[in-house]
């Protein structure tokens, strides 16, 4: 995507969406970009109270290819902005509220794809690795009443989505709005009970608008089969490759 159009449209979103939006342009790529935007928050916000962890320039791969035929720049789209990056980002929030010894929420927004075989090899480490990231991390957090959360939204439409997928998706009851997904970390960051509830846990959009009772900006709870199924069909036991029998 263009980022610097991309960014200046960020500044259009209308005020009645509630609260203040400032763009800021940083490759997440490099460290020394991220820091310089922490420490921007800081300065001119004075405290980071919730991090949504969900910088990418992953691609997908393309159809039928394998993983071998494809160069390193492929794995480090999805390892570098994005598993590393999270992780970067995470240490310069959590500094922040362990300071200050205030409640703090983190979401890494993950995928599917950490547990069924999605996009690439390549994709599926890097969510799984965020995964794992939010599990162990959790861990450490409790004690500063951090709470660490991986959200596996369904297939949203953004602007990438549905130009490579057509109007169908555009006007899938089943498929998710970026709102919908914004509405699931309010949710979350806005429950008292969230750090005993889910944190190092893996939560499902669809899932938590059940729980929570939000909708998508239509009205209504997209119902996405996969999404539906995932948890009773493919996240109720151990992963199959811990067993040598099947």
């Amino acid at each position: 995507r263009n980022a610097d159009k991309e960014l200046a449209k960020s500044f259009d979103i209308p005020s009645s969406s509630g609260g203040k939006v400032i763009a800021v342009k940083c490759d997440h790529g490099n460290d020394a970009e991220t820091e310089k935007v922490f420490e921007r928050i800081l300065n001119e916000q004075g405290r980071i109270d919730i991090l949504v962890n969900n910088a990418t320039v992953g691609s997908f791969s393309t159809p039928g290819s394998k993983f071998w035929e494809q160069d390193g720049d492929f794995y480090d789209a999805w390892m570098n902005v994005g598993c590393r990056s999270h992780y970067i980002c995470t240490c310069h929030a959590v500094r922040d509220m362990v300071k200050r010894n205030q409640p703090g929420v983190i979401v890494n927004i993950s995928s599917f794809g950490a547990v069924l075989p999605y996009n690439s090899v390549a994709y599926a480490m890097g969510k799984s690795a965020i995964d794992r990231m939010v599990s162990d991390a959790a861990i450490q957090l409790k004690e500063h009443n951090i709470s660490m959360i991986s959200l596996y939204p369904g297939l949203v439409k953004t602007e990438q989505i549905v130009a490579a997928m057509g109007p169908r998706v555009a006007k899938s009851k089943n498929a998710e709005s970026p709102e919908f997904v914004g509405r699931a970390v309010v949710a979350l960051a806005s429950d008292p009970k969230v750090l005993e509830r889910f944190s190092g846990k893996v939560v499902i959009a669809q899932e938590l608008a059940d729980f929570y009772g939000f909708t998508d900006v239509e009205g209504h709870v997209p119902k996405d089969k996969v999404m539906r199924t995932l948890r009773e069909k493919h996240m109720s036991g151990p992963p199959v490759h811990w067993f040598l029998d099947k």
